[in-house]
């Protein structure tokens, strides 16, 4: 049941626990016949019996609704648990209608003036509906209220890899995004240098063309020059 459910607040997770008691180990399995297969197997490996709860099949009370609106801190231990909707019938198996308040007085007289009921405080005493008072710890007491803080880690720790997980799938979209810009400017660097080897030869006969060109003018303006230069001799 740890892994299905918890309590709402911290305060809770004793009250919770008590509530529960051994369902809190439970197995919540989807019928019957597959409660029979898991028995038969810890059977067979010669394990520790465990308690399962078929969802198709166990029987519940329904929620009395007027417990909801007693006033004060009280609530329905049941109103304390957070959990898929999926598993109702589970939780309710439970806790059933069980309160939870915050004090010994309180619950003495929740539980034992006039409608008898079973209440619990949030420090863990126990009233039932036959008047016994149930307090204390155990080692088994201690184990199972220690599971709700393991839980909470685990779920703080499964939260940071799946964190870190859409992390990782982000880079590498990061990174196949820039691998593939990588390839284009590749491809357009490949393009570039075969274009300017198919024009260079152009370009070497185009500065040729230019340079002998350049000559010849040259040569023709020394002439000329030359001519002008005779051309005055003769009248000096």
């Amino acid at each position: 049941m740890t892994d299905l459910c918890r309590p709402t607040q911290k305060k809770y997770n004793l009250a919770v626990t008590v509530a529960m008691g051994k369902l809190m180990d439970a197995i919540v399995v989807e019928d019957e016949k597959t409660a029979k297969e898991c028995i038969s197997y810890l059977k067979q490996l010669k394990l520790p019996p465990r308690t399962f709860i078929p969802l198709k099949s166990i029987r519940v009370k329904q929620i009395i609704e007027r417990l909801r609106s007693l006033g004060g801190a009280t609530k329905l231990v049941f109103d304390v648990i957070q959990f898929d909707p999926s598993l109702e019938k589970a939780i309710l198996f439970a806790v059933g209608n069980t309160l939870v308040c915050e004090d010994l007085e309180e619950a003495k007289i929740l539980s034992w003036s006039g409608e008898r009921l079973k209440v619990v405080t949030v420090d863990g005493i126990l009233l039932t509906k036959s008047g016994t008072m149930t307090g204390g710890t155990s080692d088994g007491m201690e184990a199972r209220l220690n599971k709700w803080d393991a839980k909470k880690f685990d779920d703080s720790v499964k939260k940071k890899e799946r964190e870190l997980q859409n992390q990782i799938q982000y880079s590498e979209i990061e990174k196949k995004s820039i691998e593939e810009k990588l390839l284009e400017l590749s491809g357009e660097k490949e393009t570039i240098r075969k274009a300017i080897e198919r024009i260079s030869p152009e370009l070497n006969k185009l500065r040729d063309a230019v340079e002998s060109r350049n000559t010849k003018i040259r040569k023709l303006e020394k002439s000329i020059n030359e001519i002008t230069d005779g051309m005055y001799k003769d009248f000096s």
